[in-house]
C-alpha cells in the first residue's frame, strides 16, 4: 500500500485533461442503446440561462464546461443519472494518480424539507470479464454548495492503495434529486502524477502571487485594490516582518523577523551622534537581506476543499445571532420553531466558530436560514462599496433565491425582518472595518512621514 508523502508534478498534457473550451476532449456521453444513464452531459457557455454565469477557465460568460441542468419549464426526474465518460487512461506508473476538476453545485429554490440538488460522483471503470465493467466509486458530493465554483482532488487508484496497472476510464456522474431548480456543473478536468494529499511543486509565479496576498492583508476577495498590495510588497515592510499567512511563510527555524520595528524607534530615541551609525547599519542589514536571498517562499497549503471557509463559518454564526434575535421578539409558535436551530455543537463545517464560542446560549440556524444568508452575503460583498448596499443587496437576494418562511400569515413579514437585520447588521460592520482601514492607513503614512 501506498504510503507516505509523494511529490505532485506540474501537470503535463494528459489522456482526459480539458478545460472544454474547443471540443470535449474525447469524454463522451454512453449510447442511449448501452441503459448506462438517463441523460446527457451538455458542453454549454455562460450565456444560456440555466448554467454558472461564467466558466471556471476564463471566468468569463464565453467559456465553454459541461453541465446539467434542471429547471422549473423542464424539470428533471429525482433519481436521473448521467454519465461523463473519459478517453482510456493508464495503466499508471509507479506513482498514483491524482484527478483535479472544478464543480458548481447551486440548487436556486431549497424546499423547506432541506436541500435535495443531486449528487456529484466519480467512477473508476474498468473491465472485469467480457462484457462486464467493474466501478469503484473514489470520490462523491451531495447537494447545494453555493454559487461559485470548486474545486476537487482524489485519487485514482485501486480499493488497496496501489496504482492501476490495467488501463481504465473514468466516470463523473451527475445524479438528479427532487429539486426542480439548479445545474451541476464541471469544467478543467486534469490528472497528475502523485498522491492528492501532497503538496503541488511550487514556481516562481506562485511565490510572486504568495507575496502579494501576504502584503496585502487578510483578504477574501480577489477584486481589493492591487496597487495598494504591490507597493507594501516592494516597500520595506515586507523585509522588516515575515509573512505569517498566504501561501508565502518563513521557515520554521525562523520565527522572528530580521528587523523588527524596535530598530527603528532606536533610531529616533538615540543622540544625533549615534543616528547615523544606526541607520548605516540597518543598511547593511537590509543589503544583506536582499543579496543573500533570505526571502524563501513555501510549498502550497494544502487544501481540503469540503472545510468550510472562514467567512462561512462567520456567516453561519451570525446567521444564528440574528435567528435568536427576531425569535425571542416573536410572538408565533411557527415562527419561533421555524427561526430556532439546534444548541450544543453541531457536526457541520460551518459550524465551527459557534461550536468553540458557545457556552450554551448561542442558537445553530436551520440548514434554510443558512442557504438564504449565505445567498445574501454574497450579494453584500458585491455592492458594499455602493451608496444603496441595501437596496441592491436585498433586490439580488429575492430575484436569485427563492425561499419560503414556513409560517405563512408572518411570512412576508418574517423575510423581510431577517433580511433587514441581517443586511443592517452587516452595513454597521463594513463601516466600522472601513474606519479601521482607514486609521491604520492614516498611521503607516505617519510612519512613513518620518522617513522623508
Amino acid at each position: 500500500m501506498w504510503s507516505g508523502r509523494h511529490t505532485i508534478s506540474r501537470p503535463t498534457e494528459h489522456a482526459g485533461d480539458c478545460n472544454f473550451e474547443e471540443d470535449t476532449c474525447g469524454w463522451t456521453n454512453p449510447h442511449p442503446a448501452d441503459g448506462l444513464d438517463d441523460l446527457d452531459w451538455t458542453r454549454q457557455y455562460s450565456y444560456g440561462v440555466n448554467g454558472p454565469p461564467a466558466d471556471h477557465t476564463k471566468r468569463k460568460p464565453d467559456g465553454y464546461y459541461m453541465n446539467l441542468a434542471s429547471s422549473s419549464h423542464l424539470p428533471q426526474r429525482g433519481g436521473s443519472k448521467a454519465w461523463l465518460v473519459s478517453p482510456k487512461l493508464g495503466p499508471d506508473s509507479a506513482l498514483p494518480r491524482c484527478i483535479s476538476f472544478a464543480y458548481y453545485m447551486f440548487e436556486r429554490t431549497i424546499d423547506p424539507a432541506g436541500p435535495s440538488l443531486g449528487s456529484l460522483r466519480v467512477h473508476v471503470l474498468r473491465d472485469a470479464a467480457p462484457g462486464l465493467f467493474s466501478l469503484q466509486t473514489v470520490w462523491r458530493l451531495n447537494n447545494h454548495q453555493g454559487s461559485r465554483w470548486l474545486v476537487a482532488r482524489c485519487p485514482i487508484k485501486l480499493p488497496d492503495g496501489n496504482p492501476i496497472n490495467e488501463a481504465y476510464q473514468v466516470v463523473l456522474e451527475g445524479i438528479w434529486g427532487h429539486g426542480r431548480v439548479g445545474y451541476v456543473a464541471v469544467d478543467d478536468v486534469s490528472f497528475f502524477d502523485g498522491d492528492c494529499n501532497s503538496k503541488m511543486d511550487q514556481d516562481p509565479l506562485e511565490c510572486f502571487f504568495g507575496i502579494i496576498r501576504q502584503a496585502g492583508g487578510q483578504n477574501e476577495h480577489t477584486t481589493f485594490p492591487t496597487f495598494w498590495q504591490l507597493y507594501r510588497m516592494l516597500s520595506l515592510y515586507s523585509l522588516l516582518k515575515p509573512p505569517r499567512f498566504g501561501n508565502c511563510v518563513a521557515p520554521e527555524k525562523r520565527q522572528s523577523a530580521f528587523i523588527t520595528l524596535a530598530d527603528f524607534r532606536e533610531i529616533f530615541k538615540s543622540s544625533s551622534a549615534q543616528r547615523a551609525g544606526k541607520i548605516e547599519e540597518l543598511k547593511q542589514k537590509l543589503d544583506g537581506l536582499v543579496s543573500t536571498g533570505k526571502w524563501e517562499c513555501d510549498e502550497v497549503f494544502e487544501h481540503d476543499y469540503s472545510n468550510a471557509t472562514v467567512v462561512e463559518c462567520i456567516v453561519y454564526y451570525v446567521i444564528g445571532f440574528v435567528t435568536r434575535k427576531l425569535s425571542k421578539k416573536a410572538s408565533c409558535a411557527t415562527c419561533k420553531q421555524a427561526l430556532e436551530g439546534k444548541t450544543g455543537i453541531c457536526g457541520a463545517f460551518e459550524a465551527a466558530l459557534v461550536n468553540c464560542k458557545t457556552r450554551g446560549n448561542l442558537k445553530h440556524p436551520n440548514v434554510l436560514l443558512y442557504h438564504l444568508f449565505k445567498e445574501a452575503e454574497e450579494h453584500f460583498s458585491k455592492y458594499a462599496s455602493e451608496r444603496d448596499v441595501y437596496d441592491k443587496t436585498t433586490d439580488a437576494v429575492l430575484e436569485n433565491f427563492n425561499f419560503t418562511f414556513p409560517c405563512a400569515l408572518h411570512r412576508e413579514d418574517m423575510l423581510a425582518k431577517l433580511l433587514h437585520h441581517y443586511t443592517c447588521l452587516r452595513m454597521r460592520q463594513y463601516c466600522r472595518q472601513l474606519k479601521k482601514n482607514q486609521a491604520k492607513k492614516s498611521q503607516n503614512l505617519r510612519k512613513m512621514s518620518k522617513f522623508v
